[in-house]
């Protein structure tokens, strides 16, 4: 659910929140798997 509504802010913002939201979602990759 959560992602859908990332993928619609990043649509909206652009380039630069599309960056963010990638970056985000890698962070939250590596708290799920537990690789630093």
């Amino acid at each position: 659910m959560s992602s859908i509504i990332l993928e619609i802010r990043a649509d909206e913002g652009g380039d630069d929140a599309k960056l963010f939201v990638g970056e985000l979602a890698q962070a939250y990759e590596r708290l799920a798997t537990g690789n630093d």
